[in-house]
């Protein structure tokens, strides 16, 4: 029952994009822009699914196992890093997204999303964005995220 450590495979991103939805569904500023939780639920898994697509093989992303099933992963973005263009993006099926939420509840928690993250930008370090499951006797009790920079 030991966590084992290593790289995210390509394989795992759907898996990945799971964890990820799953860690912000309650969050405060997602409910304001998606308040039905069904839509939220697709719509934020549609969405994290198609982030861990679009930076596999550009940021380090990692994960955790536990038995066999990831039950945590963390994208680490380097000193350097690109944020993906819109056509990345859409080249990894973010315009399901689209097809699946209201136009502007998405286009709502994009705007505040990217005037949130403003002060992010000029880092001079790893970015890491963790995602991880909580579970005790078999039942998941909880679920979080985190953001941090590590200066190097």
């Amino acid at each position: 029952m030991e966590l084992e450590f290593g790289l995210q495979k390509r394989e795992e991103l759907n898996e990945a994009g799971a964890i990820m939805a799953r860690a912000y569904e309650n969050y405060d500023y997602v409910t304001l822009y998606f308040p039905d939780p069904e839509k939220s639920r697709k719509g934020l898994q549609i969405f994290m699914k198609c982030v861990a697509k679009t930076n596999f093989g550009k940021a380090d992303m990692l994960a955790a196992h536990r038995d066999g099933k990831m039950v945590a992963r963390a994208t680490l973005e380097p000193p350097g890093f690109k944020k993906p263009s819109a056509f990345q993006y859409i080249m990894h099926g973010f315009l399901r997204v689209y097809l699946n939420t209201k136009w502007s509840c998405i286009n709502g928690f994009l705007a505040m999303d990217e005037a949130a993250g403003k002060p992010c930008h000029e880092k001079r370090g790893y970015e890491v964005f963790h995602e991880c499951e909580i579970e005790h006797d078999g039942k998941k009790i909880g679920s979080w995220s985190m953001k941090k920079t590590l200066n190097g």
